[in-house]
């Protein structure tokens, strides 16, 4: 492909786009989603920092996210937590 963009080979350039492609799934998925898959990267990463493939996992200061959602947040009712069920 002659008309690629040249991408970047370093780490902190690699983490800067992982932050950006962070960004933009907390624009069409909810936070624990998000949450969720970065949660799992950063998981790959531990598991080549185990296998001797990596020095050290490039994402381990990046936060996974809140799993908090504050827009959500209300009292529920007597009634409601009577009916929730729990696992």
């Amino acid at each position: 492909m002659e008309n690629a963009p040249e991408r970047s080979t370093t780490w902190s350039d690699r983490i800067v786009r992982f932050l950006e492609r962070k960004t933009a799934l907390l624009t069409k998925y909810a936070p624990t989603s998000v949450a969720g898959i970065v949660r799992v990267v950063k998981m790959v990463f531990e598991w080549a920092v185990d296998q001797d493939w990596l020095t050290k996992n490039p994402l381990k200061k990046i936060p996974n996210s809140s799993f908090i959602n504050r827009e959500n947040d209300r009292i529920v009712s007597m009634v409601e937590g009577a009916t929730c069920t729990t696992i």
